[in-house]
């Protein structure tokens, strides 16, 4: 059976389902875990949940847990984003129960690879529900009811804005990775057509769950780039420019990468102007000056400071327009603006990150038919402040 998903900023049930007064407690088992799959997972469960109270639905009783928010505890601290790291473990769920007259079974281990992603609400709810099952001596057998997701891991976006000086660096399709099958192929084509082929390769290793199918470099500024799909699907099309005329002197945009709505890493280029701000705060509290003075006399003296400055902090923001981008741009702003973790490019080059949180939390969704040109203008500020204050 292939590997079930938990995206973990979601809810994720875990019941059991009974004839009413047939069962006396049901307990559900957590692992979550790095490394290779069902190899790695510890003897020992994270957390032993419990309970001794149903809730009925008619001629069934259903105990239920919520385990996302566990799992979400546990996911790896992301790394330089530019360097694709891991973002997704695994985690383990078993069920167990024991009957009103006192026999307990056991289902297997489940093994989910685990993401820092969510479920949107029009795609349904995400759980796994156990039964009694008398095949094989009797068992807890387990279903799952999952929405849809594919198994590309970012927004379908048509007109990506592509600069040729930066974006090599950073030009990839995440996709889900199965350990046993191999991945539908990503291909890339440019100008005289398709020129390069890419393809996920197997692995039970949680570092690559997901995996990032790059373009490569030797053919980008030679052969440029036209657009990306996956399983005969057009993910992305490109436009091959190294500035927007009449909008700004952005000629190599600026890089915004964050974890998207399927835990993968993922980025905008912002194309548009970049204004930088700074913002400061400080405690005051006044001193007693008064003492001897140099002139002998008592009282105090005119350069001493009576109001003192004490923890004086400061933080820099920045502001960035997109730049014109087509309506079916708006699914990718709409995953910015919900990330949790985001960084902003490093330098001239894709090499590093520094991150950066959201500012702004209130954007009016344009369109086509209400508007001549679309451009969003989104406040950030960096997730730190300028001192060295770290003790």
């Amino acid at each position: 059976m292939a590997t079930q998903k938990i995206f973990a900023r979601s809810p994720y049930y875990v019941s059991y389902k009974a004839a009413v007064n047939t069962i006396a407690t049901v307990n559900v088992s957590v692992w979550a875990y790095e490394g290779v799959k069902t190899t790695d997972r510890p003897a020992t469960p994270l957390y032993e949940l419990k309970k001794t109270t149903s809730v009925r639905e008619g001629v069934y009783e259903w105990w239920t847990f919520e385990v996302a928010e566990l799992l979400k505890d546990y996911l790896p601290k992301v790394g330089d984003p530019t360097t694709y790291p891991a973002t997704a473990m695994w985690g383990g769920i078993q069920i167990s129960k024991t009957s009103a007259t006192g026999t307990t079974i056991t289902s297997s281990v489940e093994d989910f690879a685990v993401f820092d992603g969510y479920i949107k609400f029009e795609e349904g709810s995400q759980s796994m529900v156990g039964v009694y099952s008398s095949a094989g001596g009797g068992t807890v057998a387990v279903s799952f009811d999952t929405p849809t997701v594919t198994s590309h891991f970012t927004e379908i976006q048509i007109n990506q804005n592509f600069f040729q000086s930066k974006d090599k660096y950073s030009t990839f399709i995440p996709i889900y990775q199965s350990d046993t099958t191999a991945g539908p192929s990503v291909n890339y084509y440019g100008s005289s057509g398709q020129f390069i082929t890419t393809q996920g390769t197997p692995s039970n290793n949680s570092a690559d769950i997901i995996q990032y199918l790059t373009y490569s470099n030797t053919y980008i500024d030679s052969l440029g780039l036209t657009k990306a799909t996956w399983a005969n699907l057009t993910l992305v099309t490109y436009d091959n420019i190294d500035c927007i005329p009449d909008f700004t002197n952005n000629s190599t945009g600026t890089i915004i990468w964050f974890l998207n709505r399927f835990g993968a890493i993922d980025k905008v280029t912002f194309m548009g102007l970049k204004t930088d701000n700074y913002e400061t705060s400080k405690n005051e509290y006044r001193a007693n000056i008064v003492g001897a003075k140099t002139n002998g006399y008592w009282g105090y003296e005119t350069y001493q400071r009576q109001k003192s400055i004490l923890n004086k902090k400061g933080k820099r923001k920045f502001s960035l327009n997109t730049g014109w981008i087509a309506e079916n741009y708006n699914d990718k702003i709409e995953d910015l603006l919900l990330a949790e973790q985001v960084w902003i490019n490093k330098g001239s080059s894709s090499s590093s990150a520094y991150p950066v949180n959201i500012i702004t939390s209130n954007i009016q969704e344009k369109t086509d038919a209400n508007e001549k040109v679309i451009n969003y203008a989104i406040e950030f500020e960096y997730a730190n402040d300028i001192q060295n204050n770290i003790r």
